[in-house]
């Protein structure tokens, strides 16, 4: 199922933007053939490369090779550690925090990690797995500690230590300001928080937040609060999100949201994506349709609404290795849905229009896309091995991310009191 992109892996260099791809491809193929990444990585990788899907690997092991992982690190070039360590935190820390952390401070300073915002994962796992605080060594940058107590009121919230929507913890993490004031990184922990308590306070929260933030930098808070509102009954009040007047790319996201979620089905989002789709076009300038674009083919994969989401893709001119990308990256393609070959003639389309046409909004000149090979046929499967490692991986949720920070189940559910589980 990973062949071709781990070849093509065999022959990129480390690329942070899709990092954690090859991480999932080197975690699938460790899944169905146990030892096979072994010898793989031993081959000529690039050393950041070889990390992440040794690492990736490693963590589908009862007992990861920790010193396979640490002679791999070592051979990553001092000029490259710091983006390489950054992408490969988040599985480094599933597999020991501890052991992370004590990798990570022999490559590069305590300090300097720090002041890079690498540790913030590692104190997620330690805490989680080991029950205790976490302490990196030396001071933390104040915006490191501001993050960090956001993080722990979070884990706080979804462990359901905290109840109550006056608790004082919560308080402090919006003070003084209103959340609209809040950095991004905070707002998203603050709308997770609020998802974990009462869901319907998490959507008022949420709603007012678009005010001062940008869709995109709340997006994955956005789903979280979706998916916990419609556990709790409140799939209308989700809709209604998606159908409220306002930015088409904040509507889009919303619709990505609520369409992941359960809350609107098929013909509800085909619909809606229409109306959407003629406004991207009206209301943002040539070549930037995808910032309202990409959050509508989410919703529309979601969905399995194949035919127009090739439709708009072929209609924005989408790079087909940023749509597979996407879709890996907010996990919108629905596991076990068969929805991989059916998006197969849409990447086909997608690949007939040369490469000067596509839409330059996004990077997508990602290491394992420039590695795929010369051929139509070659990029095409190597496309298609992309889909397949996104429907399958077991590396959910994706490491780093918000439901991974906050100690969410692994198949994405929220801990949501009184309410069924996934």
């Amino acid at each position: 199922m990973t062949a071709t992109i781990l070849t093509a892996a065999s022959g990129a260099s480390f690329d942070a933007a899709s990092a954690l791809l090859l991480a999932a491809a080197g975690a699938l193929a460790e899944r169905e053939s146990a030892g096979s990444m072994t010898a793989f990585v031993a081959g000529s990788l690039d050393p950041g490369v070889a990390l992440m899907v040794a690492a990736g690997a490693q963590t589908q092991r009862a007992e990861a090779d920790q010193g396979l992982l640490t002679e791999i690190a070592h051979d990553v070039p001092p000029r490259d550690r710091l983006a390489v360590l950054a992408a490969a935190e988040s599985l480094l820390a599933r597999i020991d925090p501890a052991w992370a952390w004590q990798l990570i401070t022999g490559l590069v300073s305590p300090a300097v990690a720090l002041d890079h915002g690498i540790g913030l994962v590692v104190a997620a796992h330690w805490e989680l797995s080991l029950g205790s605080e976490w302490q990196a060594g030396v001071p933390l940058p104040e915006l490191l500690q501001r993050q960090l107590a956001a993080d722990r009121t979070g884990r706080a919230a979804v462990a359901g230590t905290i109840t109550d929507t006056g608790d004082e913890r919560l308080a402090e993490l919006h003070r003084p300001l209103p959340a609209r004031a809040l950095p991004g990184a905070q707002a998203r922990v603050l709308l997770a928080a609020a998802a974990a308590i009462d869901p319907e306070w998490a959507l008022s929260l949420a709603g007012g937040m678009l005010r001062s933030h940008l869709p995109v930098e709340l997006s994955d808070a956005f789903g979280l609060v979706a998916r916990a509102a419609v556990r709790a009954g409140l799939s209308v009040q989700v809709e209604a999100m998606a159908q409220r007047d306002g930015f088409v790319a904040e509507q889009a996201t919303w619709l990505a949201a609520a369409a992941a979620a359960g809350a609107v089905g098929l013909g509800g989002v085909s619909e809606l994506a229409r109306v959407l789709a003629d406004r991207v076009d009206d209301e943002l300038e040539p070549g930037r349709e995808l910032i309202g674009g990409l959050p509508l083919l989410e919703a529309l994969c979601a969905v399995g609404a194949t035919d127009l989401l090739g439709e708009l893709a072929v209609r924005w001119c989408v790079p087909p290795p940023l749509l597979v990308t996407r879709l890996f990256v907010t996990d919108a393609l629905p596991r076990d849905s068969g929805l991989v070959e059916d998006l197969h003639p849409v990447l086909d389309d997608l690949l007939a229009r040369p490469e000067e046409q596509w839409s330059h909004l996004y990077h997508f000149r990602f290491g394992w896309w420039v590695a795929a090979g010369d051929t139509a046929a070659a990029r095409s499967e190597t496309l298609r091995d992309v889909l397949r490692v996104s429907g399958a991986h077991p590396l959910r949720p994706l490491p780093g991310d918000l439901a991974d920070l906050l100690g969410w189940d692994a198949e994405g559910g929220i801990r949501v009191r009184g309410a069924e589980q996934d």
